[in-house]
């Protein structure tokens, strides 16, 4: 964590982001301070989890849900943001006047990867109560082909046509991947959409260009 939190951050601040003014020493010790926050947060959020969640797999309860999304992904990132933003402001890497609309979306940004990645972890830690019989790894098949073509239809380049809501073409594929294939389904099919949403916007298409 901490070596992946200081490469980012340090190709942030030098290609993404630089300052004019801020010189090496600066931005590696910046860097560095921020991945220890990093660290410090994966740690609370670990702490958290154990303290309240009473379940390893905490999908299978609404208690254990809502306590994962309010206090280990909404609470736990508070701390990298927070810190992470006045760590810049100090390094003069950040105005002052941009806390907190930077920290927000730090925050969020934080907060969505734990709900993206982190069930990925735990649900593949259970075993898998379905057998891939023929026929399910057809339906598989098909319904990855399904949402290729409707991907491609809301965030790729088929269809330029901003007037009709198409970002609800791929609610059937993530409807079908939950009632068919489960809790990994339902993570897989979460994460590719999320995934082709930031692609497309990135380059420009679909709803939230």
């Amino acid at each position: 964590v901490f070596l992946g939190a200081l490469a980012f951050n340090v190709w942030f601040m030098n290609y993404v982001a630089p300052a004019s003014d801020s010189s090496v020493f600066t931005v590696m010790l910046t860097s560095s301070g921020m991945a220890l926050v990093t660290v410090a947060q994966a740690l609370l959020g670990t702490f958290l989890f154990n303290r309240f969640v009473s379940s390893s797999d905490p999908f299978n309860r609404t208690k254990d849900v809502l306590v994962f999304i309010f206090l280990v992904a909404a609470v736990g990132c508070t701390v990298c943001s927070s810190i992470c933003m006045s760590i810049l402001g100090w390094g003069g890497q950040l105005p002052w006047e941009k806390f907190v609309h930077e920290g927000i979306t730090r925050w969020l940004g934080d907060v969505m990867g734990v709900l993206l990645v982190t069930p990925l972890f735990f649900v593949f830690r259970q075993p898998v109560n379905f057998r891939w019989t023929p026929a399910r790894r057809i339906e598989a098949g098909t319904l990855l082909f399904l949402f290729y073509i409707t991907s491609q239809v809301v965030f790729g380049d088929w269809l330029q046509y901003s007037h009709y809501p198409l970002v609800y073409l791929l609610a059937p594929c993530l409807v079908w991947a939950a009632y068919r294939f489960g809790h990994p389904g339902t993570v897989i099919a979460i994460l590719m959409v999320s995934s082709t949403a930031v692609w497309g916007t990135m380059a420009g298409r679909g709803p939230f260009a």
